[in-house]
């Protein structure tokens, strides 16, 4: 029979491994009295007893504990560094689950991995190694690496790409800059000659009521000169008085006309509707974008899936 022993115990027996491996994960001191070389674990008589339960275990090599370092080369362990397991980190992995697809250790087996369907580690290795697997593995990881420095290269020549079009896409906005401001500056001098036409018009209008002013005064300077004879001439005073009033009908005609002529229209600007709509734009003169997947150098891809 079997006694659990103290803690302080525990330790001291651990520390010069006579402890149960498997009982010291779930807290109990107990004594071990064997070593499985296959798991690399102590066990005490229980846990020996259930290494026989477990199609997994049934196989594996038990000797005395006293006899462990002579047979620590078994092949069931581990070769080389040892990786240790997700769960139980104090756990070298030694098996593979195959109903899980994962490596595990002793602990896992107790805990989860029972009934599931086992190989040692070794064995797995073995026909990893052996079979097809590894070579297709290596052959993907070799594809990939041709692959990656096929993409390092079309990278360099998608930066030159790169280049080439921004120089253009800068060259396009400079040359429709031109384009716009060469098309402003003729517009506006277009529209400066036309302010100077509207002002000479005006201005010979101007002129031609002023000569028509200058002349239509002379003739009411004669009229009026006629019409101051002496008054013992009645008759005569008559028919040059009749005659005035006539003349006076045309010299208002002709003051009208002249009138007309001087009257001046206020020269104004008024901006393009269109233009102005281009000025409280966000858009003026055009647009940066892109054109998705234009520029990219392609590839075959030449690797296989694992």
């Amino acid at each position: 029979m079997e006694a659990c022993k103290s803690t302080e115990e525990h330790k001291e027996t651990q520390n010069s491994g006579n402890m149960c491996q498997p009982c010291t994960f779930e807290d109990k001191l107990i004594e071990a009295t064997k070593y499985c070389c296959d798991c690399e674990e102590l066990l005490c008589t229980s846990c020996v007893a259930a290494h026989g339960k477990f199609k997994a275990f049934r196989h594996h090599r038990i000797v005395d504990k006293t006899d462990r370092d002579v047979n620590s080369d078994n092949t069931g362990g581990v070769v080389g560094p040892r990786e240790m397991c997700s769960e139980h980190s104090t756990e070298p992995i030694k098996y593979e689950c195959v109903s899980h697809n994962s490596l595990i250790c002793g602990h896992c087996i107790v805990e989860e991995h029972g009934k599931c369907n086992l190989n040692i580690l070794s064995e797995s290795a073995k026909e990893f190694i052996e079979g097809p697997e590894l070579k297709q593995l290596q052959d993907t990881l070799d594809a990939l690496s041709i692959e990656c420095d096929q993409r390092k290269y079309h990278s360099k020549e998608n930066m030159k790409l790169l280049d080439c079009s921004t120089d253009k896409a800068l060259r396009e906005i400079d040359k429709f800059f031109e384009r716009v401001s060469t098309y402003y500056i003729e517009r506006r001098g277009q529209l400066k000659v036309k302010v100077a036409q509207l002002k000479e018009r005006m201005q010979n209008d101007l002129i031609h009521s002023e000569c028509e002013y200058n002349a239509i005064q002379t003739t009411i300077h004669t009229l009026r000169q006629r019409c101051t004879i002496d008054k013992n001439k009645s008759i005569e005073l008559f028919i040059e008085a009749r005659q005035t009033k006539t003349k006076l009908i045309e010299l208002k005609k002709r003051i009208s006309a002249a009138e007309k002529e001087s009257r001046i229209d206020e020269i104004l600007f008024k901006t393009d509707p269109t233009t102005e709509t281009v000025l409280r734009s966000d858009h003026g003169l055009g647009i940066v974008c892109y054109k998705s997947g234009t520029l990219v150098v392609t590839f075959v891809r030449y690797w296989l899936l694992y």
